[in-house]
This record gives C-alpha cells, sequence and structure tokens, in this order.
C-alpha cells in the first residue's frame, strides 16, 4: 500500500522578520497619531539629573550662612541682606553723582584739612568701578576716607623723619650752624629767589652735603657765602658760571 505525504497548506513563518521582544519599540500613547515617531526614553536622562542635585537654577548657600544642621540660616541671610542693602542705599544715578566730603577730621601734614581733586583722573576711575559694583555715596566716602588717612599719615611720617635729618645736621655743624645756614640760604635766594632757597635746601640731608653747598656758594662769591646782588662791585657783575668757573 502506497503512503502518500501531505503537504500543509500553512506557509511557515519568516523568523528573520521577527523582533525580539525586549527590542520591541514602545506602544503608542493615546495621544499618538499614526506618523509620529515613538517617544524617547529619557529615563536614564532623569535619573542621572537626580543624582546630580536636581534643578540647576537652585541657590548654593555659602557655609557661613549654614546652621548646624547645614541648613541655610535665615536671621543671618537676612542680617547680610540688610548690610547689602546699606551699602548701595544712596547709590547715585551715575558716578558723577557722587559727593564725597572728607570733613576737617583728616588733615594734611601743615595741619590743614585735607581737600578732594574732583578732577583726579585715579578717582574718577574709581567712582566709576565703584558705581559698576553697586556701592552708594557713604560707602565710597568711608573708603576714600580710609585711603586719606593713609597717605596723610605716610606724608607726616616723611616730614617727621625729615626733620630728625635736619636736627642732626644742626647738631653736627656745630655751635655756628645757624649762621652758616643763613648765609647760604641768603646766597640761594639772590640766585634762585626765595622759593628756589627753600626747595634747594629741602634737599640737604647731612652735614656733607650742606658743607658742599656751602663750599659752592663760597666760590661763587669769591669765597664768602653772602647773597648775591648787584652791588657787590665786579664781581656783583659777573655771572654764576663765570664766577665759579674763573671766565
Amino acid at each position: 500500500m502506497q503512503t502518500e505525504q501531505t503537504q500543509s497548506s500553512e506557509t511557515p513563518a519568516d523568523d528573520t522578520n521577527t523582533l525580539p521582544k525586549d527590542d520591541a519599540a514602545p506602544p503608542p500613547s493615546e495621544d499618538s497619531t499614526p506618523g509620529d515617531p515613538p517617544p524617547a526614553d529619557n529615563a536614564g536622562e532623569k535619573s542621572a539629573e537626580g543624582e546630580q542635585g536636581g534643578d540647576e537654577t537652585a541657590l548654593e548657600i555659602p557655609e557661613a550662612y549654614r546652621g548646624e544642621n547645614g541648613e541655610a540660616d535665615v536671621a543671618k541671610l537676612i542680617e547680610r541682606a540688610k548690610f547689602a542693602d546699606s551699602l548701595s542705599a544712596d547709590r547715585p544715578d551715575d558716578p558723577s553723582g557722587y559727593k564725597i566730603e572728607l570733613g576737617d577730621d583728616i588733615k594734611g601734614p601743615d595741619g590743614a584739612p585735607l581737600k578732594i581733586d574732583a578732577e583726579n583722573p585715579i578717582l574718577q576711575e574709581y567712582l566709576k568701578e565703584a558705581h559698576e559694583k553697586g556701592l552708594g555715596t557713604a560707602a565710597v566716602t568711608e573708603n576714600i576716607k580710609f585711603f586719606a588717612r593713609g597717605v596723610t599719615d605716610t606724608l607726616t611720617n616723611l616730614q617727621t623723619e625729615r626733620q630728625k635729618q635736619i636736627d642732626q645736621v644742626i647738631v653736627d655743624l656745630g655751635d655756628k650752624a645757624e649762621a652758616r645756614f643763613k648765609a647760604v640760604d641768603s646766597f640761594i635766594e639772590g640766585v634762585a629767589g626765595k622759593d628756589g632757597a627753600s626747595a634747594i635746601l629741602a634737599e640737604v640731608s647731612t652735614k656733607t652735603a650742606f658743607e658742599a653747598l656751602e663750599a659752592l656758594a663760597a666760590a661763587a662769591n669769591g669765597g664768602t657765602p653772602q647773597k648775591q646782588d648787584g652791588g657787590a662791585g665786579e664781581r656783583g657783575k659777573r655771572s654764576l658760571h663765570d664766577r665759579l668757573f674763573g671766565n
């Protein structure tokens, strides 16, 4: 008896076009329409954001304004805000609006109250920067006063040191120091005027320097450091150069 083999009318499925279950695209949402791309899987990104601290706009509170538990100390933050407000409370509309008054408590070496030169370029640059940083007139004035005290203290110290040098020169010159100073001063004043004499003598800080100036004055006056004038005979008619170098 011959056995007949029959073929099934069903065609076996093509396994090559079947996607694994794990790689299957997610089902469309209820709001999606045909043709829309599948939603992106951003669960990993959200998780990463959570691990990094979440909202990037959150303010970082400095350690100095945190309590023992690490939370923000509201009282310290309020105090800091009040202080910041006080610095800018009287800020003018532009740098030219600052009115700086030092008062009479800051004095120069001569004892006169120190005055502000409003046109000083360094001051103008500072006022511009202070305005950009939000400082008011009171805060700017205090800063300038602090700087001014430092300058006046330095000038006063220099003047004090200078006086010590002059006192030492007088001691070194002996009993006739005053007379010698007057003779040299009289000579220089006759040549360069009172201001010129003061300027030159102000630079004399040692006995050696004074004696060199004294010798120069003596040579110009034929051996005596007296006042130069036109009534000193033939010597008074000759120029200082000629008297010094014998021409």
